[in-house]
């Protein structure tokens, strides 16, 4: 009996998919006790988009100047028809969700919703809910450390949270320290200065270059010689490549010509050199934690 027992637990982890998986408990965050197997639990599970892809399309169609879609808008079942589920992943995941004992749960086109014990929430997803609180305040929030799924289901599954998500929305002070209230005068002397450096800098209807940008915003920024950090999220496969930034630097700023970047992965990034996807290089970002690169720029 322990023999077959014991085989039964192998072939289980075997064909359990890892979700994701945390290798610590996120700093500002303290584990406070493991959760009660009879307290409620709360998730969601998003399933695959089917045709993301189209979507991405149409919205770049609206959003382009001078194509027969230009500022058009979608109905919300327009969106719901892009971001819809196949009917073979709603059918999977409702039914092994109802095959481990779930009753509560309701579908919402590309989101799942279900309401459980903590007990079931440990054994469907092969993990431990316990409670964790934020150093600067907040409740408690019942997180894990990591998550998986049957293997037959994982490809129906986009994610399941909250599990690993430790967010903490956060009340932000002004950084505005003084106001100064100009005079009309003042005012006006200054649009005619700002106006006549964007003519210098070239802005017009056809292109905004770096130069533009600096005279519109103001702004009077003096890179570090000895470089700087900066992180990028390469969750939609877009990747900082060399070649980018060599030809960025060879049109709007020859006198950066030369200047390159070094590359640190973080948490299972990649530095494709060689994707098809338009390049992430200036799609600039916070740390999120997740699938990253640490981009040096000198």
């Amino acid at each position: 009996m322990l023999s077959l027992a014991t085989t039964a637990l192998f072939a289980t982890a075997a064909t359990a998919r890892l979700m994701d998986s945390l290798p610590a408990v996120p700093k500002g965050w303290t584990a406070l006790r493991e959760a009660g197997l009879d307290e409620p639990i709360t998730l969601r599970v998003a399933l695959p988009q089917q045709h993301a892809d189209a979507l991405e399309k149409a919205v770049i169609e609206m959003s382009t100047p001078g194509h027969a879609n230009y500022g058009k808008h979608m109905s919300r079942l327009e969106l719901r028809s892009y971001t819809a589920p196949t009917e073979e992943a709603v059918s999977s995941v409702v039914g092994w969700l109802s095959d481990s004992g779930v009753k509560q749960k309701v579908v919402n086109n590309d989101w799942i919703s279900f309401s459980t014990t903590v007990e079931k929430a440990n054994k469907l997803l092969n993990t431990t809910f316990g409670w964790y609180q934020y150093k600067e305040g907040g409740g408690p929030k019942l997180r894990s450390l990591d998550y998986s799924v049957p293997d037959e289901i994982a490809k129906h599954v986009d994610l399941i949270q909250p599990t690993t998500r430790f967010g903490q929305l956060g009340a932000k002070k002004s950084t505005i320290f003084d106001m100064h209230i100009l005079e009309p005068e003042e005012e006006a002397k200054i649009a005619a200065t700002d106006a006549a450096d964007a003519a210098a800098a070239d802005c017009n209807v056809s292109q905004i270059t770096p130069a533009c940008l600096k005279s519109l915003y103001n702004i009077k920024y003096t890179p570090s010689a000895s470089g700087n950090l900066v992180a990028f999220a390469s969750y939609l496969e877009e990747y900082a490549r060399y070649s980018d930034l060599a030809a960025f630097e060879s049109r709007w700023l020859t006198s950066a010509v030369g200047q390159n970047f070094s590359v640190q992965l973080v948490n299972g990034g990649l530095n494709n050199q060689n994707s098809n996807s338009d390049s992430g290089m200036f799609g600039v970002c916070p740390l999120s934690g997740i699938n990253d690169v640490l981009i040096e720029l000198r």
